[in-house]
């Protein structure tokens, strides 16, 4: 069952609460009232029954009442149950890509796992999908924020080209950072989500970067010439 389904039904079951409560309670003052005009209170068998009796005129609303009481409890707890197996689903595919990046970003790993659970309980409320800007600034001011820069100095690849930027629109840790979020969205997000997270993205990144243009192309020359020496070796 999906969550919408599960939102429309818990809120069909609460007005019909509500109302078989407000009536149970009406019952209760009136029956009370009732019995005020003649009836003594007696712990005898017969007084007892007598007090009993008097709620079977409105046996079928108390009923009513603990009926869809035990019915929104059970609900509740069947909920539960489906957002524990979801989130041993997502949390399962989500580690797979974890393991991808442990050794191209660890901070980026160490922080996805801390916020993991804040981050699923957000996302289950939106059906795991992103669908305005809203939405994704959200998820990057509560959760990502203030780690952004964090996951750029330690990103494998900034570290080769030593914080060195051919462009300031560049990162060198956001295709990994979109790629994950995407994971954990199942990739329902909006046409415009990946321009709007790389420019919030690069807004978090350090104001004074270096940009040298030259200096990127000559490293970048260095590392390939590393790489192909490097897999020639092994």
């Amino acid at each position: 069952m999906k969550t919408k389904a599960f939102k429309r039904l818990k809120f069909l079951l609460t007005i019909v609460m509500g109302c078989l409560l407000v009536m149970s309670l009406m019952a209760l003052i009136e029956i009370h009232l009732t019995l005020a005009t003649g009836y003594v209170f007696s712990l005898s068998a017969e007084g007892i029954y007598e007090y009993l009796t008097a709620y079977g005129k409105y046996n079928a609303i108390f009923a009513g009442a603990i009926g869809t009481i035990t019915a929104y409890l059970g609900l509740l707890g069947f909920e539960d149950k489906i957002k524990q197996d979801r989130f041993v689903e997502w949390k399962t595919l989500l580690d797979d890509f974890l393991v991808g990046i442990e050794t191209r970003n660890p901070v980026m790993k160490l922080i996805f796992l801390q916020e993991r659970f804040c981050l699923f309980n957000f996302l289950y409320k939106s059906n795991f999908s992103i669908s305005n800007k809203e939405q994704l600034n959200r998820i990057i001011t509560d959760y990502f924020q203030e780690h952004i820069a964090d996951f750029e100095k330690n990103d494998y690849k900034c570290e080769v080209f030593q914080e060195v930027y051919p462009d300031d629109k560049h990162s060198y840790s956001f295709e990994f950072f979109w790629r994950l979020l995407l994971c954990c969205v199942d990739r329902k997000v909006y046409p415009q989500c990946k321009n709007d997270l790389k420019e919030l993205y690069l807004s978090y990144l350090p104001p004074k970067r270096e940009i040298n243009k030259e200096l990127c192309n000559k490293l970048a020359e260095r590392w390939f010439e590393y790489e192909k020496a490097r897999r020639q070796e092994g």
